[in-house]
C-alpha cells in the first residue's frame, strides 16, 4: 500500500516527465491531449473508461520513461480515449489506444487526428533529441 507521502512523490515525478514532454500535448479542432500528471488522474481515468490504465503500474512505466499515457479529450474535458505512447530513441509510437471498456476507436475524424498528432510530436521529439534538449528539461528542474 502506499502512503501519502510515497504518493505525493510520485505525482511529484508524474508531473516532473509530463512536463518534460510537453510538447506531446495538443489542443487541435475538437480534440485535447493531455499528458498524466498524478496517480489518481490515472485512477480516474481508468474507473471513466472502464480499463486498466488506473491499476496496471502505469505511473511507474512514466515515470521510468517507457512510456507516457496521454488522456485523449473531445468536445470537453471529458475522457474518450487513453493512448500509450511508448519512448523509444528515436521517435514515438502507439503501444495502444483505447476508449471505453478497451474498444478501438475507429472514428475516421479521430484517426486523422491521431495520425497527423504522432507525425508532429515525433517531428518535435527528434528536433529536441538532436538539439539533446530532453534530458536536460528534467535534470534543470
Amino acid at each position: 500500500m502506499i502512503n501519502e507521502e510515497e504518493n505525493k512523490n510520485l505525482d511529484e515525478q508524474l508531473l516532473q516527465i509530463a512536463y518534460k514532454y510537453s510538447f506531446v500535448e495538443s489542443k487541435k479542432d475538437s480534440y485535447m491531449v493531455i499528458i498524466a500528471k498524478s496517480k489518481q488522474s490515472l485512477i480516474y481515468e481508468g474507473k471513466i473508461l472502464n480499463h486498466c490504465v488506473g491499476k496496471m503500474n502505469y505511473d511507474k512505466k512514466q515515470i521510468n520513461e517507457e512510456c507516457l499515457i496521454c488522456f485523449i479529450r473531445k468536445n470537453a474535458n471529458i475522457p474518450y480515449v487513453t493512448c500509450q505512447l511508448e519512448i523509444q530513441p528515436t521517435q514515438l509510437s502507439i503501444r495502444q489506444c483505447y476508449g471505453k471498456n478497451n474498444t478501438q476507436v475507429l472514428d475516421e475524424d479521430f484517426l486523422e487526428f491521431r495520425e497527423n498528432w504522432l507525425k508532429i510530436i515525433n517531428l518535435k521529439y527528434k528536433k529536441l533529441k538532436k538539439q539533446n534538449l530532453l534530458s536536460s528539461i528534467v535534470d534543470a528542474g
